[in-house]
């Protein structure tokens, strides 16, 4: 509402775009368009909702939500101390919950404690093999000065992951461990 009678005409054209046309066209690229500009504009529009869902239902599910809310909004104590409550009996060993907590563990800078539940995730099988748990896994392996294994598990990671992600964290492990040509390679691929 302040952007739209602050800026006027700027205002009313981006509530246009961002909520009047996604509802008019439904279509996937103009949702994502939709979604991005709300993320801009109220970045902390998914944890309210998610906070709300969870203080009325504290299931697991929205403790997950609110959990993946928390971590990108850089909340990750937040955000491991959710996933490590919703990792009670039967979900215990849910893939989701594992992996998110190793995350947020990583980026707490505790990479023994994250890798401990990606070796969780990997007694599964087939459920550690996705791209973002090999990214996850190399990222732990990383923090704690295990470059060779830390390299295979970019080298798996960064060609499968959608986006910049897998590829642009690859080329500062490179660089950071001295192969500099191999990064400014992978960033040229950028």
């Amino acid at each position: 509402l302040w952007i739209i009678l602050l800026f006027r005409p700027l205002g009313g054209l981006v509530y246009l775009f961002a909520i009047i046309v996604p509802e008019l066209f439904r279509g996937p690229t103009v949702r994502k368009v939709g979604r991005a500009a709300r993320e801009t504009l109220d970045p902390m529009r998914t944890y309210r909702e998610s906070k709300a869902a969870h203080d009325l239902a504290p299931t697991v599910h929205n403790q997950m939500r609110l959990a993946s809310a928390a971590a990108g909004l850089g909340r990750h104590d937040e955000a491991e101390a959710l996933y490590a409550q919703a990792m009670q009996g039967v979900h215990a060993d849910d893939p989701a919950l594992l992996l998110g907590r190793a995350k947020a563990l990583i980026e707490l800078g505790r990479p023994a404690e994250g890798l401990v539940m990606l070796e969780r995730l990997q007694a599964q099988g087939k459920e550690a093999e996705t791209p973002q748990a090999m990214l996850t896994l190399a990222r732990a392996y990383e923090g704690l000065g295990r470059n060779a294994e830390a390299a295979s598990a970019y080298d798996w990671a960064a060609p499968r992951l959608p986006g910049l992600e897998g590829i642009a964290r690859q080329a500062a492990f490179l660089a950071r461990t001295g192969r500099r040509k191999e990064a400014e390679d992978v960033l040229a691929e950028i």
